[in-house]
């Protein structure tokens, strides 16, 4: 899959701020929480506003997915994905896209979006 998604305005690419493997604190159980880049709300107060920024954090590639596949495959202890941020739903394409993905190649795993 491209890394890119295109709107009559502008390309965006997907990026992340940071993963955080073995994560107790973002939902039910043990998973791993990716927290995406970019929002557009810049609420007051907010927790992660280093994640406001557009080109901020790191690119999301195919790799990056892969990587996080592999840790549910290997780690079976953990069953949940949360997508934080940054505001998840501020590029819904690729939320979309790592969600399909995950629950194509790890069905029992449970997908949290804050």
């Amino acid at each position: 899959m491209n890394n890119e998604y295109k709107d009559e305005y502008k390309i965006i690419p997907y990026r992340y701020a940071v993963i955080i493997k073995d994560d107790v604190n973002n939902g039910k159980g043990i998973g791993l929480t990716l927290f995406t880049q970019y929002c557009t709300h810049r609420c007051r107060k907010c927790h992660n506003p280093q994640t406001w920024s557009m080109i901020g954090g790191e690119l999301f590639t195919d790799d990056v997915l892969n990587s996080i596949i592999g840790y549910f495959v290997t780690h079976r202890y953990a069953t949940r994905l949360t997508l934080s941020g940054g505001d998840p739903l501020d590029n819904v394409y690729m939320t979309k896209w790592i969600c399909e993905t995950i629950k194509n190649t790890c069905p029992w795993i449970n997908i949290w979006l804050y």
